[in-house]
């Protein structure tokens, strides 16, 4: 049984934040995995560090939006000729966040280049199913005003209303 530094708590030694105060406890660490490998089922431990910060989770999300702007230009663009082509603004940024989370191990290039990743709280890593849920809940948080966003300075381990719905963690890749 491991100590929190922060709290005092006494948490298993499988756990990577105290769920008392949500403060990290260790970092779990792996041999490397497959892209994809162990996604579907959730069961393949990453590497995580300390919680993201607001202002990488701020950068990542920036540079997922000129990812995805791109693609939809790239999509858009030649499909304008075809009626109703607008209906691609929901399928291709879900599906980009999406197939990002659950397939590359919980990171999209914005989370790649701010070197943070998606996870459950045990630092594993998220099948398809909850990453849908969590990419769906973040368009919930857009529409409340980015409430949802900014729940993640109050809250004790760091979430978003998305996180909290689909039950992950957002950790610092460890260099």
């Amino acid at each position: 049984m491991a100590y929190c530094a922060h709290c005092g708590n006494q948490n298993s030694d499988l756990v990577v934040s105290c769920p008392n105060c949500g403060h990290p406890v260790r970092t779990v660490t792996a041999s490397p995995v497959a892209w994809g490998a162990g996604s579907a089922g959730g069961t393949a431990p990453v590497e995580v560090g300390n919680f993201a910060t607001f202002g990488e989770r701020f950068a990542a999300l920036l540079i997922d939006a000129l990812v995805t702007g791109a693609l939809l230009l790239a999509v858009l663009i030649p499909a304008s000729v075809i009626p109703f082509a607008g209906v691609l603004f929901i399928p291709i940024p879900f599906a980009y966040q999406w197939l990002g989370i659950a397939y590359n191990r919980g990171q999209t290039v914005g989370r790649m280049a701010m070197r943070i990743r998606v996870t459950a709280p045990e630092g594993q890593l998220i099948g398809p199913g909850r990453a849908a849920a969590r990419v769906a809940m973040s368009w919930v948080s857009n529409s409340a005003l980015y409430i949802g966003y900014l729940w993640y300075l109050w809250d004790p381990e760091k979430r978003t209303w998305h996180d909290i719905v689909a039950d992950t963690r957002v950790y610092s890749v460890p260099k």
